[in-house]
């Protein structure tokens, strides 16, 4: 049996705008599904659950991967933003959901009523350095995943 190169040696055809667009879009969708993910299971069993940044900086650092934007240091300093925004979308929706419980309101009555600054300031104030030390570690994993080839 004999193998062709050609396929081997052939340029990859460069994504276009609309294709770079579009896969960007899907890796900050995953990310904040997976921050809504870790804030549902975080309630679920009344703990923060920081280490969840751990596996969602994994997640990213795949899907960033995944949809081409692997083996670059802009991919990688992408995937630490995005795990950092997906933690802090996570624990915005644990502080809202404690202060909804408190009010007897539901979460986006809350919402309306408190606001995201409020939200994310409660959830600032619930973090501990060691949360915020675990959030980064995610960062950094999330870019050594992405980064790699």
């Amino acid at each position: 049996m004999t193998v062709s190169t050609a396929a081997m040696t052939e340029p990859r055809r460069r994504a276009s705008a609309f294709d770079v667009a579009l896969s960007a879009l899907i890796v900050v969708m995953i990310a904040l599904a997976a921050g809504a993910v870790w804030a549902m299971i975080a309630l679920w069993f009344g703990r923060p659950f920081a280490a969840l940044a751990l596996p969602l900086g994994m997640v990213i650092g795949f899907a960033m991967r995944s949809a081409g934007f692997g083996g670059t240091w802009l991919g990688a300093a992408a995937a630490a933003l995005l795990t950092l925004v997906a933690s802090a979308y996570a624990q915005g929706l644990i502080a809202s959901t404690t202060v909804a419980l408190a009010m007897g309101f539901n979460l986006l009555e809350t919402l309306k009523r408190i606001g995201a600054e409020f939200a994310f300031a409660v959830a600032w104030a619930r973090a501990t350095p060691v949360d915020l030390a675990i959030f980064a570690a995610g960062a950094v994993i999330a870019a050594v995943v992405a980064g790699r080839r």
